[in-house]
């Protein structure tokens, strides 16, 4: 698809969110993460019940290296093939697919 639109002269840009995901609030549905090991990927509260909500949309990935691996190694995998910069206060990642 990517490639379809290159070909028509149209630019994408894929802004990938690596902070949060679908699956809310401890009220959301379980998609990914939670079902597989919440108190490895999520922030949680003291009461491991609840989630800290640092993103406003009901949950946050822990990513951080040392405490939690496998959060941030998917972090790491997600832009593998992606150049990273910087814009005002996002980070965007830019497709690594180029142009034909």
């Amino acid at each position: 698809m990517v490639r379809a639109f290159h070909k028509a002269g149209v630019e994408v840009i894929l802004d990938v969110v690596f902070n949060h995901t679908a699956e809310g609030d401890e009220l959301g549905p379980t998609l990914c993460f939670r079902g597989m090991d919440n108190a490895i990927f999520y922030t949680l509260a003291s009461d491991k019940r609840y989630y800290k909500d640092y993103t406003g949309t009901g949950n946050t990935i822990n990513a951080n290296h040392r405490d939690r691996p496998a959060a941030g190694r998917l972090r790491q995998d997600g832009d593998g093939r992606s150049s990273r910069r910087r814009s005002g206060n996002r980070n965007e990642l830019r497709s690594g697919l180029k142009q034909p």
